[in-house]
């Protein structure tokens, strides 16, 4: 039994000791420093007015690890607005796409649900 108690207590101060080790990272200033610049996509094929919105995209660059902030990615991002205004201000977020997907048909296929009075 004593075995087992001594093996769990030098596993948990190793743990412990890698813990120490990472590094953290202001996401928070990171994102205040790092705003999207949200221009008109101009998306050909989406029918946004026909649904009642407007289509605006970003590229952001974001850390691809927050362990190493230097290295960044670029990713893409639209935001749908109502083109008539509302009192709401409610906010989706839509992670689409992928290895042979198109996120803009998710889109389509989820807007085709949501009236544009909901302002989202």
């Amino acid at each position: 039994m004593s075995l087992i108690f001594a093996f769990v207590l030098i596993i948990t101060l190793l743990a412990q000791q890698n813990d120490a080790q990472t590094t953290s990272f202001d996401a928070t200033a990171y994102a205040l420093q790092n705003r999207c610049a949200w221009l008109p996509c101009g998306a050909s094929g989406f029918p946004s007015s026909q649904l009642g919105y407007a289509i605006d995209c970003c590229a952001l660059e974001v850390p691809l690890n927050y362990a190493n902030p230097d290295r960044t990615i670029t990713i893409s991002m639209a935001r749908l607005s109502p083109q008539q205004a509302t009192n709401e201000t409610n906010t989706l977020f839509m992670l689409s796409g992928g290895p042979g997907g198109s996120g803009w048909n998710l889109f389509y296929n989820a807007l085709g649900s949501i009236p544009s009075s909901l302002g989202m």
